[in-house]
């Protein structure tokens, strides 16, 4: 299930709760998992969270980005 309060449709709540999951994702990403720069990482989700799943790949992406130059 989500966590609570993701499905508000209230505009003001609505941002609130996707900052509230955004730190949660990463919280998730650079504790829990302890994702390196240039590490692989492999996300398995039920998709009945699809906003926080999106967040969760995009906090990965953030930390594992290596630079091209």
């Amino acid at each position: 299930p989500c966590p609570k309060g993701q499905n508000n449709t209230k505009k003001g709540t609505a941002i609130m709760k996707t900052t509230v999951l955004r730190k949660y994702a990463r919280l998730i990403a650079t504790v829990g998992a302890n994702i390196k720069k240039g590490q692989e990482v492999i996300i398995a989700a039920e998709l009945d969270c699809p906003k926080f799943v999106e967040l969760l790949v995009a906090e990965c992406k953030c930390l594992i980005h290596v630079p091209t130059s």
